[in-house]
């Protein structure tokens, strides 16, 4: 078929497949017809190619690399048991643009947290912590740059003398309403040290996330 047919083909085969208004579609197409040998061998199996643009939207490939995090904390208000903290997080970028989706955006945030302690339940410190605010990342497409929402996570935290264990659910509103309302649980038990810290966490994507990663780190204080 000419690339012209090819390109009613894919439109007509992504509205059957409900993505028609995705504002991923432009990139998808352009990428195909750009490989126009590939796709008129394709365009003859709907099968093969249904499986080939459900690779290109829905891949869930990533990488990270050499990126640099900085978080600023400022706490604004404490009383009693309770505090409130503004932060300030940006994010640089390594890897491929093409997975700017998922693992290696940059972007940046700005956010409140409410902070509350309560009483010891059987020597367990309880502390349940919100964050509401505003977030900015960089997307690999070309006609939307950027993508833009707000973010909310809610954490309860149980410390019995140095050892530090948290659940924690994170989201995130996107503008495209196209994969990018994520929704993260992240578990964590964490130990003080004299010189620092240790800490064991696992991460599992509930919406728009498709990414589960374990975590082990060291952290040394500098005072």
């Amino acid at each position: 078929p000419s690339p012209a047919a090819t390109e009613a083909d894919l439109r007509q085969l992504l509205r059957c497949l409900g993505v028609q208004g995705n504002p991923y579609l432009n990139y998808v197409i352009s990428y195909l017809i750009e490989n126009t040998i590939f796709v008129n061998a394709m365009c003859s199996s709907n099968c093969l190619l249904y499986c080939l643009l459900y690779r290109l939207l829905y891949r869930s490939e990533g990488v990270i690399a050499g990126d640099i995090l900085i978080d600023i904390s400022t706490r604004l208000w404490e009383k009693d048991r309770g505090a409130v903290w503004f932060t300030f997080h940006t994010k640089t970028a390594a890897g491929p643009l093409s997975q700017a989706r998922f693992t290696d955006a940059p972007g940046y945030a700005f956010f409140f947290s409410h902070q509350r302690s309560f009483s010891e339940i059987g020597r367990w410190t309880p502390t349940i912590t919100t964050d509401a605010g505003f977030q900015v990342y960089q997307t690999h497409w070309v006609d939307y740059p950027q993508n833009d929402g707000f973010l909310g996570n809610i954490g309860l935290q149980l410390q019995k003398d140095e050892t530090i264990v948290s659940a924690r659910v994170r989201s995130f509103t996107g503008y495209f309403r196209d994969g990018d309302w994520p929704r993260l649980l992240e578990l964590q038990w964490n130990h003080n040290l004299s010189f620092g810290q240790t800490q064991l966490g696992w991460t599992r994507g509930l919406n728009d996330y498709p990414f589960s990663f374990l975590t082990v780190g060291l952290v040394c204080w500098l005072d």
